[in-house]
């Protein structure tokens, strides 16, 4: 996909990888939509970057979703992708969390990206074709302490992706998922963790620095433009 002049929806986009690649497409001459929960922080961020659309958005809340799709559609009259970039960090043992902490992570994690994907599939099909890019973790492919409740959530969106993307093959809808591997941002601002973990990966002697979000950024234009299967910024080997 030439994104130049498509309409994009990022969605976490007022910081962190969503905002470096709202920024990274903008530039491009993608139309821009970006979403937070945060409406002052979104409201502030477009303003600098020209011709985005901010809609303020919790990807928790069905209703917004679905109200972020329409109001897109209202202003550009097309999607022509999406990254599925908002998230929510949970730290801590497995034990310690409750079925409603879980539930909650798996709403913003999971559930809230399988229903914008539910949204914009008909329209993407109706245009004649589209590109969905999910955001995943390369915590799924390792099996690391303390982080058992994030990556399950994220591990399931990594299959709905795969699946996704035989189902809409021949509609001409590209379904890339990537996994990036520690990020600088104020990811775990809102994390859930019930209690302290000192032994998180994240601390860990030998684990490499973290990559910068525009660093993310390129690889999420990379598999709009190229269309990618599944791409793993995990690196191959680790001290």
């Amino acid at each position: 996909m030439d994104v130049k002049d498509k309409v994009i929806i990022v969605t976490g986009g007022s910081s962190g990888i969503g905002l470096a690649t709202a920024i990274l497409l903008s530039k491009k001459g993608s139309r821009v939509v970006i979403t937070s929960r945060y409406k002052d922080d979104i409201e502030k961020v477009a303003k600098d970057i020209p011709g985005s659309f901010a809609v303020v958005v919790d990807m928790t809340k069905p209703a917004d979703i679905k109200n972020l799709v329409k109001k897109t559609m209202g202003k550009f009259g097309r999607i022509d992708a999406i990254v599925n970039n908002a998230g929510q960090a949970a730290h801590g043992k497995i034990e310690d969390f409750s079925v409603e902490e879980y539930r909650n992570n798996l709403e913003l994690n999971l559930f809230g990206p399988t229903l914008l994907m539910q949204q914009v599939i008909p329209i993407m099909r109706k245009q004649g074709g589209g590109s969905i890019v999910n955001i995943g973790s390369g915590t799924t492919k390792m099996a690391l302490s303390g982080v058992g409740i994030y990556s399950s959530g994220k591990s399931a969106l990594h299959q709905l992706s795969m699946v996704a993307r035989k189902e809409l093959e021949s509609d001409n809808i590209n379904v890339t998922i990537i996994h990036p591997f520690l990020t600088a941002t104020n990811f775990g601002r809102d994390r859930h963790a019930p209690k302290t973990d000192e032994s998180i990966w994240q601390s860990r002697p030998g684990v490499p620095p973290a990559d910068p979000p525009e660093k993310v950024a390129n690889v999420i234009l990379d598999a709009l433009q190229n269309g990618d299967e599944e791409i793993s910024m995990v690196p191959e080997r680790r001290v």
